[in-house]
């Protein structure tokens, strides 16, 4: 909203539009407290007492005292210590006078806080016809700390509700302040109501095994820990399966590039709208509307933390991290000890791990590499018409998640479940058996209709790896759809819309996560990188030979033996490049002779792998 300048004879800034561009700060400073101040070790060069109030304010990591620069952090992560300069030595360091501070900036404070009332009447009165529920979006963060507070003083409290989704990845400052608010306004407004949501049965670091560590472009933790539960308690509120929702929130345009191209109110899903209520201020603006109105205010700012959240994220910075890690050391090496086995998983040992982790390779992850799937996998084979879908150690029940695809009819007959399923005009007929760990379902005639083809294809991945996390059954929009605690499908309510698998590539969020892309781009890989580290055995090449195409529903290889022994018969010319892997004409004369010739079998297969594998080149 106002520019800031510093106000040298308070040690303190000044809100203002008339500065110029020599007055004003170009990166609104944050107060810096004592216990930021100890933990750097400040208490070596400089004199200040343990105040409640701030000592002096930091741009960036560049710390000044009545406007002038007087030390500065470079580096620092969760490996490394960073530099400290100090500029000025010997000082004698006076807290900032808070209420002459505010008292200076009244004006521009009124301005910004009635501005963000106003919008916030103007928006209820505007959406309240077409709205189920108001809600704020608790964090306990400044900035939806401030959020609350102007809420509370825009609308009266029986129309709107508070909620925390506990992420199980918080840190103990965070609860204090949560129940510390929640106890603040309930003495307040009668019927204020505020919920603190935990019905996640599971830990944090065990999804992140399970998932993999959450990235900038895997953000699982965002749908599993935040928005479904979120969603799901404003489900139990409302009593409506689908509740049009409008969301306050505390995202600023400052935060990042990305936020800054953000409309005030937008739709982000089919019936939830955001309104960023404090959208154009900064961040001094936010600290001194709380010191203002005496707000409580997160202890783990007062350590020198910018932004408060999980112990470790993938957007959070080196800075970040090195402190969460100094000063809550056992939780965040919890994580660290997952991002090593996840760094294991690729191959890296010793300094390749910290480097990996340290230079946060891990945030840019896209896919399931490093991830250990448990022998979970999908695989579709293309034969004639049909499609073979094998799936092997699946986690849930294709029988009820095909339901979201068309209504479905089946049997049982000898060791086989006989069925149908009728999608509109059509009919796909399905075979499906058990095959030990193998679940396999074969469905007749299918090519031809991409869409359907599409939609199976996700009933099969969700059917194979799902965990009941949630994500997805927030997308119906009739309430047909529950998976916790296990999957159920209402044949009555599901409209088979595809919300639920077509909200994400491959139509599961746990799919999405553990996704490796095989097929051609194998072939990119060098050295031994597509073998996974593994020879093609003989065993394995006669099994295959003597199988063909059933080979794929029938092994007793692990996920990555079967990864690797796909890349050797490629590069043997012994299945093609498609998805489909069907056997090659080749495949099925030596399939001919492997059981009585099996040295010209592979005299030719060696001569293939000249040509095509570089390492036997």
């Amino acid at each position: 909203m106002y520019k800031v300048g510093w106000d040298i004879e308070n040690n303190g800034v000044i809100l203002s539009d008339k500065l110029s561009d020599e007055e004003m700060i170009n990166n609104p400073p944050r107060p810096v407290f004592y216990e930021e101040l100890d933990l750097f070790g400040f208490n070596k060069y400089w004199k200040y007492p343990k105040s409640e109030n701030p000592i002096l304010w930091a741009s960036g990591r560049k710390y000044y005292y009545e406007g002038e620069l007087v030390a500065e952090i470079i580096g620092g992560n969760l490996f490394d210590e960073p530099e400290i300069k100090i500029y000025k030595k010997d000082l004698m360091l006076e807290p900032v006078d808070i209420g002459r501070i505010i008292k200076k900036n009244s004006k521009p404070l009124f301005d910004i806080e009635n501005e963000a009332v106003d919008f916030i009447r103007y928006t209820y009165k505007t959406k309240k016809n077409d709205i189920d529920c108001f809600a704020v979006a608790y964090s306990s963060g400044k900035d939806s700390q401030v959020v609350l507070d102007l809420v509370s003083k825009a609308l009266p409290p029986s129309e709107y509700v508070v909620i925390f989704t506990d992420t199980k990845m918080e840190l103990p400052p965070t609860y204090e302040i949560i129940y510390e608010t929640k106890r603040l306004y309930e003495e307040k407004y009668e019927s204020f109501q505020f919920y603190i949501v935990d019905d996640i049965d599971k830990d944090a670091s065990s999804l992140w095994r399970w998932f993999g560590p959450p990235s900038r472009f895997l953000r699982w933790c965002s749908s599993v820990f935040k928005t479904a539960p979120f969603i799901r308690k404003i489900r139990e509120i409302t009593k409506k399966s689908s509740p049009k929702i409008l969301t306050f929130t505390g995202v600023r345009a400052e935060e990042s590039v990305n936020r800054s191209k953000h409309e005030r109110i937008s739709n982000v899903k089919h019936f939830q709208t955001n309104a960023e209520v404090i959208n154009q201020w900064n961040t001094t603006e936010v600290f001194l509307y709380l010191f203002s109105k005496n707000l409580p205010i997160n202890k783990l700012y007062r350590y020198g933390l910018t932004r408060v959240g999980c112990c470790i994220c993938p957007f959070s910075s080196p800075w970040s991290e090195y402190l969460l890690k100094k000063i809550y050391p056992e939780i965040v090496n919890e994580y660290l000890k997952v991002l090593k086995e996840h760094a294991k998983l690729l191959g890296l040992r010793g300094k390749g791990i910290t480097k990996y982790i340290k230079e946060g390779q891990w945030k840019k992850r896209a896919g399931g590499e490093g991830v250990e799937c448990n022998g979970v996998r999908a695989d579709f084979i293309e034969k004639d018409d049909d499609l073979i879908a094998v799936m092997t150690n699946p986690r849930s029940n294709f029988l009820e998640w095909v339901k979201i695809v068309g209504n479905i009819i089946y049997k049982y007959k000898d060791d086989n479940i006989i069925g149908e399923i009728k999608v509109g005009s059509s009919s796909i007929h399905f075979i499906m058996r058990n095959n030990y760990n193998k679940q396999i379902v074969k469905l007749k005639n299918i090519y031809g209709n991409v869409s359907i083809i599409s939609k199976i294809k996700k009933a099969i991945y969700k059917s194979t790896y799902c965990i009941h996390c949630g994500a997805c059954e927030v997308e119906c929009p009739t309430g047909a759809l529950v998976t916790i605690p296990k999957v159920s499908i209402n044949e009555n309510l599901c409209n088979h819309c595809g919300n639920c698998i077509n909200f994400i590539d491959k139509g599961c969020l746990m799919t999405k996560s553990l996704w490796i892309r095989k097929g051609e781009n194998m072939k990119k890989l060098s050295g031994f990188g597509k073998y996974l580290t593994f020879g093609m055995r003989g065993h394995w090449l006669r099994d295959y030979l003597n199988k063909l195409d059933e080979w794929h529903s029938n092994n007793n290889l692990g996920n990555k033996q079967v990864d690797a022994m796909i890349a050797w018969l490629r590069d043997s010319e012994l299945v093609d490049n498609s998805k489909s892997k069907k056997a090659t004409e080749l495949s099925k004369k030596l399939s001919k002779i492997i059981n009585t010739n099996e040295k010209i079998a592979w005299e030719i297969i060696w001569t293939n792998l000249f040509y095509n594998s570089s390492v036997v080149n």
